[in-house]
Protein backbone atom coordinates (compact mmCIF):
# COMPACT_ATOMS: atom_id res chain seq x y z
CA UNK A 1 0.00 0.00 0.00
CA UNK A 2 1.47 3.29 -0.82
CA UNK A 3 1.94 6.28 1.95
CA UNK A 4 -0.85 8.41 0.79
CA UNK A 5 -3.57 5.48 0.75
CA UNK A 6 -1.91 4.37 4.36
CA UNK A 7 -2.56 8.03 5.56
CA UNK A 8 -5.90 7.86 4.39
CA UNK A 9 -6.89 4.75 6.25
CA UNK A 10 -5.17 5.01 8.92
CA UNK A 11 -6.89 8.88 9.24
CA UNK A 12 -10.10 7.39 8.89
CA UNK A 13 -9.60 4.37 11.83
CA UNK A 14 -7.99 6.76 14.01
CA UNK A 15 -11.63 8.73 13.89
CA UNK A 16 -13.04 5.75 14.13
CA UNK A 17 -11.52 4.89 17.52
CA UNK A 18 -12.16 8.23 19.04
CA UNK A 19 -15.70 8.24 18.11
CA UNK A 20 -15.83 4.53 20.31
CA UNK A 21 -13.82 6.00 23.04
CA UNK A 22 -15.08 9.14 23.52
CA UNK A 23 -18.72 8.78 22.04
CA UNK A 24 -19.61 5.02 22.61
CA UNK A 25 -23.62 6.17 22.82
CA UNK A 26 -23.52 7.51 19.47
CA UNK A 27 -22.25 4.12 18.11
CA UNK A 28 -24.78 1.67 17.32
CA UNK A 29 -24.17 -2.04 19.42
CA UNK A 30 -23.45 -4.12 16.24
CA UNK A 31 -20.08 -1.67 15.70
CA UNK A 32 -18.45 -1.81 19.31
CA UNK A 33 -16.73 -5.09 18.87
CA UNK A 34 -14.76 -3.76 15.87
CA UNK A 35 -14.45 -0.51 16.90
CA UNK A 36 -13.19 -1.29 20.01
CA UNK A 37 -9.18 -1.32 20.39
CA UNK A 38 -6.58 -1.46 23.13
CA UNK A 39 -4.35 1.41 24.05
CA UNK A 40 -1.90 -0.16 22.56
CA UNK A 41 -3.32 -0.52 19.41
CA UNK A 42 -4.06 3.06 19.13
CA UNK A 43 -0.68 3.99 19.94
CA UNK A 44 0.78 1.49 16.94
CA UNK A 45 -2.11 3.25 14.66
CA UNK A 46 -0.97 6.77 16.36
CA UNK A 47 2.81 6.21 15.80
CA UNK A 48 2.72 5.21 12.29
CA UNK A 49 0.55 8.07 11.76
CA UNK A 50 2.46 10.61 12.84
CA UNK A 51 5.58 9.15 11.14
CA UNK A 52 3.50 9.12 7.75
CA UNK A 53 2.32 12.29 8.29
CA UNK A 54 6.10 13.63 8.50
CA UNK A 55 7.08 11.62 5.57
CA UNK A 56 4.24 13.43 3.68
CA UNK A 57 4.83 16.67 5.11
CA UNK A 58 1.10 17.06 6.43
CA UNK A 59 -0.20 17.68 9.21
CA UNK A 60 -1.14 15.28 11.93
CA UNK A 61 -5.10 16.68 12.14
CA UNK A 62 -6.26 12.94 13.33
CA UNK A 63 -3.97 12.88 16.30
CA UNK A 64 -4.21 16.51 17.11
CA UNK A 65 -8.18 17.03 17.94
CA UNK A 66 -8.66 16.51 21.34
CA UNK A 67 -11.82 14.19 21.88
CA UNK A 68 -14.00 13.77 19.19
CA UNK A 69 -15.46 17.00 17.15
CA UNK A 70 -18.81 16.08 15.26
CA UNK A 71 -18.63 19.71 14.29
CA UNK A 72 -15.76 18.93 11.81
CA UNK A 73 -17.36 17.03 8.51
CA UNK A 74 -14.86 14.04 9.04
CA UNK A 75 -16.18 13.86 12.50
CA UNK A 76 -20.17 14.03 11.26
CA UNK A 77 -19.62 11.18 8.58
CA UNK A 78 -17.66 8.83 10.62
CA UNK A 79 -20.59 9.38 13.42
CA UNK A 80 -23.48 8.78 10.31
CA UNK A 81 -21.77 5.39 9.13
CA UNK A 82 -21.56 3.80 12.31
CA UNK A 83 -24.92 4.72 13.89
CA UNK A 84 -26.70 2.46 11.49
CA UNK A 85 -26.27 -1.29 12.33
CA UNK A 86 -23.13 -2.97 10.77
CA UNK A 87 -25.71 -4.79 7.92
CA UNK A 88 -26.76 -1.56 6.59
CA UNK A 89 -23.53 -0.23 6.02
CA UNK A 90 -22.90 -1.33 2.72
CA UNK A 91 -25.87 0.71 1.62
CA UNK A 92 -23.87 4.04 2.61
CA UNK A 93 -23.07 6.62 0.35
CA UNK A 94 -22.15 9.74 1.64
CA UNK A 95 -24.44 12.38 -0.10
CA UNK A 96 -22.18 13.90 -3.51
CA UNK A 97 -24.63 16.97 -3.83
CA UNK A 98 -22.96 20.36 -3.37
CA UNK A 99 -24.21 22.47 -0.83
CA UNK A 100 -25.41 25.85 -2.34
CA UNK A 101 -24.18 28.92 -1.01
Amino acid sequence: MDDDKQHVELSWRILEAKLMYYRPELVHASWHNHLTITDSQYDAIEDTYRILCKRLNKECYAVNMVGFDLEKPSGRLVCSKYQMPKGQVDKFKPSSKKREA
